[in-house]
């Protein structure tokens, strides 16, 4: 009897199964330990069947750089719509990426902390991949011209920012033998510290 075909809702829940099973091969053993044969054995399907939904390993990381991308950037979007106060607006979203990082550590990993031979360096520079900073970037920029930064490039103000919150996460994730307490508190008090002294290290230059 031929197998029925699968409604639209089956293959996308199917589809966010194999891109959960691949994220979870790649923070155990890097990307080198990613293979289409071995992530359909985890599945139990055969190769060529998993062949019918990624029609390679490059197609396969593609798709789980713009799931996990297209979703941060939803999250920076929304916050860019209704936070009006560009403060508000800019710890918002550092908030968010740290959310991001802490509700799954296999994601987080494959996006920024693993990167194996230069495996996402392409994936990495792409307009989807850019798309959340350009957001936190024009914020920033903003807030220079209201007075929150006195000086400065937007840019710059960003990696400073983003340094701080990706740091504090990273130790949080990786880092078992250091009690960070209530990982949330953590990066709420990174956030008001960077941008508290980087508002005070722009006041003292201007004076």
């Amino acid at each position: 009897m031929p197998r029925l075909a699968l409604s639209e809702e089956e293959l996308t829940a199917f589809r966010a199964k194999i891109l959960k099973t691949a994220t979870a091969i790649i923070a155990k053993a890097g990307f080198a330990g990613l293979s289409m044969r071995a992530l359909a054995a985890d599945l139990r399907l055969t190769p060529g069947a998993l062949y019918r939904y990624f029609s390679s390993k490059q197609d396969l990381l593609r798709a789980l750089w713009e799931d996990a991308i297209g979703c941060l950037h939803t999250r920076f979007e929304e916050i860019d719509a209704t936070v009006e106060d560009e403060q508000e607006a800019i710890i918002a979203m550092l908030k968010a990426y740290a959310v991001f990082a802490l509700e799954d550590h296999d994601r987080f990993r494959l996006l920024f902390l693993e990167n194996d031979h230069g495996a996402t360096d392409v994936l990495q520079l792409n307009a989807v991949a850019q798309a959340p900073y350009a957001i936190l970037c024009q914020r920033i920029g903003i807030s220079i011209s209201s007075g929150l930064f006195k000086n400065g490039n937007s840019e710059q103000l960003a990696h400073v920012l983003w340094a701080c919150v990706h740091g504090a996460v990273t130790l949080v994730i990786t880092v078992r033998e250091f009690d960070f307490g209530d990982a949330e508190n953590f990066v709420d008090l990174t956030i008001a510290t960077a941008i508290r002294g980087l508002a005070a290290g722009q006041r003292r230059n201007d004076e």
